[in-house]
């Protein structure tokens, strides 16, 4: 992931079904990688096709990281 955004990637690319990085980094509660995907640019509220956000997939202190 480091090595992605060092590199410029589009943190703000979606899926075919609209799920981002930061989708995949909340559903498993790495709260250091939706940390530094939204620092790269990566947007919280962005939703997927069935109207889920990064923040709707956060738990417990994961919600911390979205200012939840």
């Amino acid at each position: 992931m480091e090595a992605l955004i060092t590199g410029k990637a589009d943190v703000k690319v979606a899926g075919k079904h609209g799920d981002t990085a930061l989708h995949w980094a909340a559903k498993r509660a790495y709260a250091d990688i939706c940390k530094a995907l939204m620092a790269a640019g990566a947007r919280a509220r962005v939703q997927d096709d069935e109207g889920t956000t990064p923040i709707h997939w956060a738990k417990g202190p994961e919600l911390k990281v979205f200012g939840v």
